[in-house]
């Protein structure tokens, strides 16, 4: 297992990811509790979908992770979800791979990876049950502009 830091692209094969989930009702299943399939789905034009390595030691730009708390002070009324790697490896034909953000894009810009080639037929699997909650959403409601719910 590669260790921190880690070079852009390189792919990593352990660990956990997180993913935060808006509070929208376009992207929440209030009949289940979890989030609808769109939660985890990519924008047009986007091959892979955004995840941040949590991490033990998240205080550290060098550790390449953050931590749930951190990532709630960004956007606090989303939920966030934890994806194992190795169980997303076992069941899809998907890799995960460092591709760090833009400084000015989040603060938590050292811990972001990617999950390349998820098939759409996978995606599913992630809002069904693959992810876990780490922490629960603020009160569902609709998206602020439309437009953000795709």
């Amino acid at each position: 297992m590669p260790t921190p830091p880690f070079e852009r692209g390189q792919r990593i094969t352990t660990g956990s990811l997180l993913r935060y989930v808006p509070n929208w009702d376009t992207h929440w299943d209030m009949t289940t509790n979890r989030p609808k399939t769109r939660a985890f789905r990519r924008r047009a034009g986007e091959q892979s979908i955004s995840m941040f390595l949590e991490g033990s030691d998240p205080e550290s730009k060098e550790r390449c992770a953050t931590s749930v708390d951190r990532l709630a002070l960004v956007f606090p009324d989303f939920a966030i979800y934890r994806v194992r790697v190795e169980m997303l490896l076992a069941v899809t034909p998907a890799w995960v791979e460092y591709q760090p953000l833009e400084v000015e894009e989040h603060p938590e810009w050292q811990a972001h990876f990617e999950i390349m080639k998820l098939p759409k037929s996978r995606i599913a699997q992630l809002a069904d049950g693959l992810a876990e909650l780490a922490k629960p959403p603020g009160d569902i409601r609709p998206p602020t502009d439309p437009r953000d719910a795709d």
